[in-house]
């Protein structure tokens, strides 16, 4: 599977177990809209580990210059 496909999947699976898991309380109040969901921000840290990304710079450098 091409690790955009895997991303995306990750994703999809991540977002319903997310929703599934804050149906009923949700965990932010107020405050303004975040620019990353919770589920992006998942997604892409697990994505950096399966990179084997060192931290959490490096996985912003590398979402930031790959186009997903």
């Amino acid at each position: 599977m091409p690790l955009n496909d895997y991303i995306i999947c990750l994703f999809c699976l991540i977002d319903d177990i997310y929703l599934q898991l804050t149906k009923k309380k949700p965990i932010r109040n107020g405050g303004y809209p975040p620019t990353l969901t919770d589920s992006e921000v998942i997604t892409m840290l697990l994505i950096g580990e399966f990179l084997s990304l060192a931290d959490n710079k490096k996985i912003w450098f590398y979402f930031r210059s790959e186009e997903h």
